[in-house]
């Protein structure tokens, strides 16, 4: 059985190479998706199960931000949202993003920082 390099058993999804990265956290390959042709930015979403073995949850990462899902209807939801962004245009995502990030500061404050939970 592959083991992380705490000796902690692998999900059989795991492809890290914990004796060659030295990698103590499992989590599934997925290639990076550019965004375009002439854009820096590249995303992809992997599952990942931390050194401690807690319940493993869904990365969404992109250059630059990201996403951790800890739940799987959130991670199901943020996909079907992100899916019908498809059918929009570029300015229009954008307008979308500013009111995340609006509604964000009028939630939380505005640069709050995520809190650890207790």
């Amino acid at each position: 059985m592959k083991t992380n390099s705490n000796g902690r058993p692998c999900p059989e999804w795991c492809t890290a190479d914990h004796a060659a990265d030295l990698e103590i956290s499992c989590r599934s390959e997925a290639p990076y998706i550019a965004a375009g042709k002439n854009s820096p930015t590249s995303f992809r979403a992997t599952s990942v199960l931390s050194p401690r073995g807690d319940k493993p949850f869904v990365s969404a990462s992109a250059s630059p931000g990201g996403a951790i899902f800890h739940r799987a209807n959130e991670a199901r939801d943020t996909a079907s949202l992100v899916e019908s962004l498809a059918d929009s245009t570029p300015a229009r995502i954008r307008l979308f993003a500013a009111q995340i990030r609006t509604a964000a500061d009028l939630a939380f404050g505005p640069e709050q920082e995520i809190e650890p939970e207790a």
